[in-house]
């Protein structure tokens, strides 16, 4: 038996940005040849998502493999910019673009770059928010650094990004996640429950820090209306605990646009992973009806954070599942995170009617 399998060519290509489109272009590629997935077309590589979205046009310097592993989104502004050299946009030079972006060629001439194959060793060093990315052998000695800035390596401005934004949420892989190490955690003065101390951003109480119930031979996270404000950093923090809740998102714009939208809460907490953003909640104010907290999606690579003003119903924490509501900010520049040291502190949380038991 011989099953057929065939591509829509008629499918619409659409482009994540108009400088994309325009690159394509430029090299002559046709669309009627792209699928879904990386391409691979006399030295260059266009991919597409899955809906024939083109997100990546440039040189092909990396393999597949090598992106897996590493920093997918560095080493393709990598390829992408050095095919802008060679192309640059009208109105402009390769000069004009490596000034105004600020990027540099410690050894070696941008030209060198067509001496580079994709099996040619390479380094990449980050320091003081900047990528030194060098290849180094036989006849060939070519570094180029840049700054760690999202706008430069997406390709796109923070408008674009928060356009985007939905979209790349609601279309982020769900990941397998393993079971929790129980060797990192530490028991506590409640039987059968565990802590698991995490990192802190600007404050203590803004924290990575996660909670746990032993059953039996695993640890599961906590969800209970006795426990409000583990509860809450467990659903914002472990994708097991947010399974069952849904987030219905709003977008507060630039130019005070706002953009709704839902998905699973795990989802987000998976798009945050996938984009190297470490998350971190802090509790705002809790009273008889819900309870309020700030959480932050910190990428330090590219210095920019999600901030998010998070409420949930307490009848959701007492019932394991139900929607939440979540005011987002992106893409903030992380020298415009200001004064959250202060807003965090004990004595500024607002926590009505609760009973505050020190057993964590």
């Amino acid at each position: 038996m011989v099953f057929l399998i065939s591509w829509n060519i008629e499918a619409t290509i659409t482009y994540r940005t108009t400088e994309l489109q325009r690159l394509v272009r430029v090299i002559g590629v046709s669309e009627e040849t792209l699928c879904p997935g990386a391409n691979f077309i006399c030295g260059y590589t266009v991919v597409l998502d899955a809906d024939m979205t083109v997100r990546h046009v440039g040189l092909t310097l990396f393999t597949e493999e090598i992106k897996q592993i590493g920093d997918r989104s560095v080493l393709e502004f990598v390829e992408r910019y050095f095919l802008q050299l060679f192309h640059p946009a009208p109105n402009s030079t390769s000069e004009l673009m490596i000034h105004s972006d600020g990027v540099s060629f410690p050894n070696g001439r941008w030209q060198d770059i067509k001496k580079i194959k994709t099996n040619t060793p390479f380094t990449i060093d980050y320091q003081l928010m900047r990528y030194t990315i060098t290849w180094k052998t036989k006849g060939v000695n070519l570094s180029f650094s840049f700054p760690g800035k999202y706008q430069l390596i997406a390709g796109e401005n923070l408008v674009q990004a928060e356009e985007h934004l939905p979209n790349d949420i609601s279309h982020t892989e769900c990941l397998l996640h393993p079971e929790e190490n129980s060797s990192e955690m530490t028991s506590t003065s409640l039987k059968n429950y565990y802590i698991k101390k995490g990192a802190w951003y600007y404050a203590e109480t803004l924290n990575a820090t996660t909670y746990y119930k032993k059953e039996v031979n695993s640890f599961t996270p906590v969800v209970d209306i006795d426990f409000i404000e583990e509860s809450l950093a467990d659903m914002m923090l472990c994708p097991a605990a947010a399974d069952s809740f849904m987030v219905d998102f709003t977008i507060c714009g630039y130019g005070y646009k706002n953009t709704q939208f839902k998905v699973p809460l795990h989802q987000w907490i998976d798009y945050c992973e996938q984009k190297g953003c470490n998350i971190y909640c802090g509790i705002e104010s809790i009273n008889t009806q819900e309870v309020k907290a700030t959480v932050l999606a910190v990428n330090q690579t590219l210095n920019y954070n999600h901030l998010l003003t998070v409420t949930v119903p307490l009848t959701a924490i007492e019932q394991g599942k139900g929607s939440i509501k979540a005011k987002l900010n992106a893409f903030i520049p992380t020298n415009n995170i200001i004064n959250l040291d202060g807003k965090y502190k004990t004595s500024n949380r607002k926590i009505e009617n609760r009973i505050i038991r020190n057993i964590w």
